[in-house]
């Protein structure tokens, strides 16, 4: 009996299956690999079986989905499968069959559910801007995640911004975050995990900052603003006049209601305007034919990085 009862422990060291991977006596350790690794509902997913560590000569390999073998992938390292509906759970299982020597088997469980990430960058754009603002070097962006799991758990929510873990730890119910965008392309990652630590998906996406720029559009106080900006050159008629708007992109937000540098040049000479915050210039042509170069300078006085300087050539007639 004793003798049984040793044989049974030595099986059970050998032969084991957890979520991530499975490890004999002597450290061998097989895992799966899933691309991508956080798949969505009804998304096909790579399952790769990683086994460098463990002496497979003579071995084969089987596949099992749910408990159903895959006579189709019979003796490959990776196998391929659709994931079902929200919520649904695909059991994958890989058995290494070796002669004289125990079975290793590795098993993941595959949530299909999701997490989508919504980015609000805050920094400027024109008000008839139908796109979304986009990142800026030093500007704050604010993340919100929004998971898809088919169930109603108040999740618990670790934000990664390229190695850094913002706030310093996850935190429980923490679907919103804000943070300060590098002068660098960065990843930005989030992952989920329910009440009982159990992972439920996540998402990475990549950051790019964006320069700044002006464009110039013209604006009429009978017709408003027109949303196609000037191109290098614009023609103002005899005793006529116009307003120019400087539309500012990807600049801080607040830029013009703060005391940030910025001026008007015409001929490379500043001139100030009597608008309240300094975004329009109004030019009248008195007669008589010459042209102008007409320059807007902006900078967030916060940010080294953060400038725009641009010009166009208007022709009096």
């Amino acid at each position: 009996m004793r003798k049984l009862f040793q044989l049974c422990v030595f099986a059970c060291v050998f032969f084991f299956a957890t979520p991530v991977d499975a490890q004999t006596l002597f450290g061998e350790t097989v895992h799966l690999e899933l691309t991508p690794r956080n798949p969505a509902p009804n998304e096909r997913v790579d399952v790769r079986l990683n086994a460098y560590s463990v002496d497979v000569s003579g071995a084969s390999i089987r596949w099992f989905i749910d408990g159903v073998e895959q006579d189709s992938f019979d003796d490959e390292y990776e196998m391929t499968t659709m994931l079902g509906a929200l919520g649904t759970k695909t059991r994958i299982t890989a058995e290494i069959y070796r002669p004289g020597r125990s079975t290793l088997s590795v098993t993941e469980v595959i949530a299909a559910q999701s997490v989508d990430l919504i980015i609000e960058p805050q920094t400027s754009a024109p008000v008839f801007y139908k796109g979304k603002p986009l990142p800026a070097p030093d500007e704050e962006i604010r993340a919100i995640a929004v998971p898809h799991t088919g169930g109603s758990d108040v999740y618990t929510y670790t934000w990664k911004l390229g190695q850094e873990v913002l706030g310093g730890a996850a935190g429980r119910g923490k679907d919103v975050v804000t943070f300060t965008m590098p002068r660098r392309e960065t990843l930005l990652t989030v992952s989920a995990t329910d009440s009982r630590g159990v992972y439920v998906g996540g998402r990475t996406i990549r950051l790019s900052p964006n320069n700044p720029e002006v464009l110039f559009y013209e604006e009429n106080l009978l017709r408003g603003m027109r949303q196609n900006a000037i191109g290098n050159t614009l023609t103002l008629p005899q005793e006529s006049e116009t307003t120019i708007h400087a539309g500012v992109y990807n600049l801080a937000q607040d830029l013009f209601e703060t005391s940030n540098r910025l001026y008007w040049l015409l001929d490379e000479e500043r001139v100030y305007t009597h608008n309240q915050d300094g975004q329009s210039l109004t030019l009248r042509n008195e007669g008589g034919s010459q042209r102008v170069e007409v320059g807007f300078f902006a900078q967030n006085t916060d940010s080294l990085t953060q400038f725009v300087d641009d010009s166009f050539m208007l022709f009096f007639q």
